[in-house]
């Protein structure tokens, strides 16, 4: 195994990123799980020589990378071949029965999206489903075998060119944390019905985007992308509207804050006077002046006859 020194002298392990959205992940299931922010982990250790944990233009050409093909895909961008691709996370104490029970529960959930489609961006979970034995499974639903560490970790691999999708992030914490059926009260994409659309568009309509959303009919269609994608254009950020997931739904609050969030309040009534203050320092003498001795014997002598 390289040292960390020999690993370090090669200029693709200091290029290897973890996008802020996997690092917002990170720290929102620590929050919500109320776990350290050392249980959750992407970029790999000195062990982690091939796979998700390191970045495919580390897989491609370090010296020390022992498989050239696992996690490897094609068509990334430059800055997509540099991204981190593994999540694990440790839900409770390592080696607990509690820990092993949060491990069952979480990994089914997790699988159970996989193989429904709604974790569209991750390709594999390993994990365990009966707290006795590890099992990886894919996007296809295809498994495979991994080691005796996942019986207290969950992994994910993500699809490389999904490293930077937020609302991915945000599902894969609901599904995780069992929160899903919040998700599905409050996002939805392209081509749902329901009321989590109905919400959106309520939301659209009453921010001034009647015209390009028509109508408040609970379907997400091209008007409601339109409307979605005017919304965000508003406030600077570029997007196709074809989604409303957890950034989306920050954004729309940033408008809904500046549409309905008010002016500058009147002025209150004026308070009482504040205690005086100190007296100052007596200043320097002035220069003399020219009024003689004589002057002021006269003016004495013109008040007391007057």
């Amino acid at each position: 195994m390289p040292t960390q020194a020999q690993l370090l002298a090669e200029s693709y392990w200091s290029r290897e990123i973890v996008t802020p959205e996997v690092d917002w992940l990170g720290d929102e299931l620590c929050r919500r799980a109320g776990r350290p922010r050392t249980a959750f982990g992407s970029k790999g250790n000195t062990a982690h020589l091939r796979g998700a944990h390191r970045s495919q233009e580390w897989i491609k050409r370090s010296q020390y990378c022992t498989s050239r093909t696992y996690t490897v895909q094609s068509g990334l961008t430059a800055e997509q071949e540099r991204h981190i691709a593994g999540v694990d996370f440790t839900p409770g104490a390592w080696g607990t029965a509690s820990n092993r029970a949060l491990m069952v529960a979480q990994t089914r959930r997790l699988v159970e999206a996989l193989k429904s489609g709604r974790l569209a961006g991750v390709r594999e979970v390993i994990g365990t489903l009966d707290g006795r034995t590890v099992v990886g499974t894919r996007s296809d639903s295809s498994t495979f075998s991994s080691d005796s560490s996942h019986l207290d970790h969950w992994h994910l691999t993500l699809d490389r060119r999904r490293c930077r999708d937020q609302p991915l992030m945000g599902r894969i914490v609901a599904i995780a944390l069992g929160d899903d059926h919040q998700e599905d009260e409050l996002f939805c994409k392209f081509g749902d019905t329901g009321p989590a659309v109905k919400l959106l568009q309520y939301r659209l309509h009453n921010c001034g985007f009647a015209a390009q959303l028509g109508g408040v009919d609970g379907s997400y269609g091209d008007k409601t992308a339109a409307a979605l994608k005017a919304a965000m254009a508003s406030i600077g950020v570029t997007d196709d509207g074809r989604t409303y997931g957890p950034e989306e739904m920050m954004r729309m609050d940033i408008i809904v804050a500046r549409r309905y969030g008010g002016g500058q309040g009147t002025q209150g009534p004026k308070g009482d006077p504040g205690p005086q203050g100190p007296t100052g320092a007596q200043g320097p003498a002035g220069p003399p002046g020219n009024v003689t001795v004589g002057d002021v014997i006269d003016e004495i002598a013109q008040r007391l006859t007057t």
